[in-house]
This record gives C-alpha cells, structure tokens and sequence, in this order.
C-alpha cells in the first residue's frame, strides 16, 4: 500500500488517487509485480477499488481474527493461481495491523 511518511503503513486516499490517475491514462493492460500482465485493466482497477473499500470496512467493524479469515477466503475464492502470491505479498495480519492504525490515526485528526 502506498505510505505518506514512514510512521504510516498504509495510506487509502494515496491508494485511490493512485487508482484515479491509473484510470485517467485509461491503459490497456496491467502489469502488477508478484500477479503478471492483465489485459482487463479497466476491470482490474475497478475490482481493486472495491476491495480497498472492503477492506477498509472490515477492518474498522471487526477485530484481527474475521479481518484476517474474510481476507484469507477472499484471496482463495478469487485469487485461483495466484492465491498464494496474495497470501505472501499481502500479509493478512499486517494488512490488519496497517489498516486498523490508519484508521486510529485517521479518526484522531
């Protein structure tokens, strides 16, 4: 996830004006580090920015344990070959951990 500082370890806006920018170049495919090219970008940028609000969710409503079970089948169901390299790119408990601390640090402000 992208970061403002190295205090934060994850930053959502960053994400998604990341997102909105990708969007406006209007690409044809994506090439995503550890996932390979996908030639769908439009629906790649679309479902990725549906599951940053997901997650977002779930991690401000439910403790480490769902977030890391529903992230964990979430990976499985959609992820097929490349579940595995969700899995250890994308830590479930350190996604947790970063999401639950920005949102701390987003409702203190």
């Amino acid at each position: 996830f992208p970061t403002r500082r190295s205090s934060d370890l994850i930053d959502l806006p960053a994400w998604r004006s990341s997102l909105n920018t990708l969007q406006q170049w209007r690409p044809r495919s994506l090439a995503v580090t550890h996932f390979g090219a996908f030639e769908d970008a439009e629906h790649q940028l679309a479902a990725l920015r549906e599951h940053l609000d997901e997650v977002e969710a779930w991690a401000a409503e439910g403790d480490e344990a769902s977030f890391v079970a529903r992230l964990r089948e979430r990976a499985g169901a959609g992820a097929g070959d490349r579940a595995g390299a969700y899995v250890q790119a994308l830590p479930a408990e350190q996604s947790y951990q970063g999401l639950r601390r920005y949102l701390s640090k987003r409702d203190a402000a």
